[in-house]
């Protein structure tokens, strides 16, 4: 009975053995589902640039240029022969004409030569404003080649007054040249009037200023050609500046001074 047991129960597990393993061939495993794996987004930093301390520009410093100066002449060695005392006309004072109404003693400086051309080109006249020298409105004579040109050498009975550049500068033309003189007043003197005439034109200059200016047509030089009024002496010492400008006519000029009614005043050597 004991033995009947023990086949039993042996039969029984190699019976359950045999339809296991039967069992696990058959059923088909299952499948297995890989779940792909989605790569990490990668984290997008964004390039900074490094900060870089802004420089500022260089600048540089450009020193202008200095405008260029103007020679000038030298301090004058006024000679006292070009000098002229200054005379206000006395209470019934004569209207007639002398060589002592007029300023005759001057200190010449030139001849500036120009080609004809020049004096051809627009407007007429226009030579005249010409610079022949630096800071002319002041020229005293003092440099370069001067002569100093006194009456006995250009005034005659028939041309009382008459500055006759003619008589230094002979056969001359197209040239300009300049004139200075020297005029002493014990007293400030207004209302003047100026009285002057050229051969050519003619530019005049008191005491640094701009007095008077023709330059319309060639002419003929005759005393009292042209008037300007309003003019004034200082007291002291007054420096005056002729410019003229021959063409092709007899060079000289006429510079002379009247009170407010006309009479003319009268100049001496001190």
């Amino acid at each position: 009975m004991l033995k009947y047991r023990i086949w039993l129960i042996a039969g029984t597990i190699v019976l359950i053995m045999h339809f296991g393993c039967r069992s696990a061939r058959q059923i088909p495993p299952k499948a297995v589902t890989k779940t792909p794996i989605q790569p990490t987004p990668e984290k997008i930093i964004p390039h900074v640039h490094p900060k870089i301390p802004m420089q500022q520009p260089e600048i540089k410093l450009i020193n202008k240029p200095q405008p260029a100066k103007l020679k000038t002449s030298p301090a004058p060695k006024i000679d006292k022969r070009n000098v002229s005392r200054v005379k206000m006309p006395g209470a019934g004072g004569s209207r007639f004409l002398s060589a002592d109404n007029f300023v005759t003693r001057w200190l010449v400086y030139g001849p500036f030569k120009f080609k004809e051309s020049l004096n051809k080109q627009p407007p007429t006249g226009a030579i005249i404003h010409r610079a022949f020298v630096d800071n002319e409105k002041n020229i005293n004579g003092g440099s370069g080649k001067s002569q100093l040109l006194l009456p006995d050498k250009t005034c005659t009975k028939q041309f009382p007054g008459r500055v006759n550049l003619a008589k230094i500068f002979p056969g001359i033309e197209y040239s300009a040249a300049y004139a200075v003189a020297f005029l002493d007043s014990d007293r400030p003197i207004s209302d003047l009037k100026l009285y002057s005439g050229s051969g050519g034109y003619i530019k005049i200059w008191l005491n640094g200023q701009l007095i008077h200016t023709y330059n319309r047509h060639n002419r003929d030089s005759r005393w009292d050609q042209d008037i300007v009024n309003g003019i004034k002496l200082k007291k002291g010492r007054n420096q005056v500046v002729v410019k003229t400008v021959t063409i092709a006519k007899p060079w000289s000029f006429y510079f002379r001074f009247t009170d407010k009614n006309g009479l003319p005043l009268t100049f001496s050597q001190p």
